[in-house]
């Protein structure tokens, strides 16, 4: 059976990352259509991750995890450039 500090862990993970979507969409509402794209398209809940994955795991993990969460997050924003540049055309 799962541990309540596994579940506790679980549940308080889903309130954090409930809590940053909400603020990035009053962000992007307030702000605008542009720059609310802007604001949404940015990994917002990859920081509540990393936080948690390194309670879970350990400090070091997170580190070895950062460059491909930076490369895949390069990647993205090369595509979505490329496909809003394509769209407009």
């Amino acid at each position: 059976m799962l541990s309540e500090l596994f579940l506790l862990q679980v549940f308080l993970s889903f309130i954090a990352g409930g809590v940053v979507v909400a603020l990035a969409i009053t962000m992007a509402e307030r702000f605008g259509p542009k720059l609310g794209a802007v604001i949404l398209t940015l990994p917002t809940i990859a920081l509540v991750a990393f936080f948690f994955i390194g309670i879970t795991n350990s400090p070091e993990f997170v580190v070895s995890l950062i460059p491909f969460s930076i490369t895949g997050l390069g990647i993205y924003m090369l595509f979505l450039s490329f496909f809003i540049i394509l769209t407009e055309r």
